[in-house]
């Protein structure tokens, strides 16, 4: 009964297939079982058919092209029954992924919400089916993974310990197939401002010099104005 002849799926798509067995009224169906192979390969082993008729397989085919799958019928004092359809299994793209942000060599404190988005595309499937996940060589999973968007856009926040981090954004669609896009920022705790070093002018002042003090290598990760006194 299903899906019907000649129609088409994807390499890693899990097919369902549905059969239906009619039998007379003095044959008990729970005395019969069911088979399901495609070729010369057994794909569902035996089962008993429902009492309700019904006989089910789930199949994952491996390769591409024309497939035919059937299901037999048997039971100890009966023959076999059989019945053939034959399915079209498609190569499944990969999704892909675009980080829209961070940007490279962003820079953020540890206590500030971060925002991950990108935007993901599939040839096959809706983006609403696509699931993104988002991880750091710092710390981990991040644990904001979630689906896009129907427009492709995924969007989420969370904060991050300070370092120079690689975040891994991965998109997954309905049959396995997954594509990466990568981005380093890094990340500072609150603090202090530091200079290289000070510098006094004149190098060999006498009492009625006026003394100049100049600072080297001012650097404050929260962009304080310089400052010194």
């Amino acid at each position: 009964q299903e899906p019907s002849d000649g129609a088409s799926f994807y390499i890693g798509e899990s097919v369902r297939f549905k059969a239906l067995v009619q039998v007379s009224e003095d044959t008990d169906i729970l005395d019969l079982s069911h088979q399901w192979s495609s070729g010369e390969q057994t794909v569902c082993e035996p089962e008993s058919v429902l009492e309700d008729g019904f006989a089910f397989c789930e199949w994952e085919f491996p390769t591409t092209g024309s497939h035919t799958m059937t299901v037999s019928v048997s039971g100890s004092s009966y023959g076999v029954a059989q019945a053939t359809i034959e399915v079209q299994i498609g190569e499944n793209e990969a999704p892909t992924i675009t980080i829209l942000s961070p940007q490279v060599d962003e820079l953020y404190a540890s206590d500030e919400l971060i925002v991950f988005e990108a935007l993901v595309t599939d040839v096959e499937e809706p983006t609403e089916n696509l699931l993104i996940d988002v991880s750091s060589n710092i710390d981990g999973d991040l644990e904001i993974d979630g689906y896009a968007s129907s427009s492709g856009e995924y969007s989420a926040g969370t904060s991050l310990t300070s370092g120079q981090h690689l975040i891994t954004m991965v998109v997954e669609d309905s049959y396995g197939k997954t594509d990466q896009d990568t981005v380093t920022f890094r990340v500072y705790d609150h603090g202090p401002p530091s200079a290289d070093g000070v510098s006094i002018s004149p190098a060999s002042p006498i009492t009625s010099d006026t003394l100049v003090a100049t600072a080297t290598g001012w650097q404050d990760n929260d962009n304080s104005p310089e400052l010194y006194r």
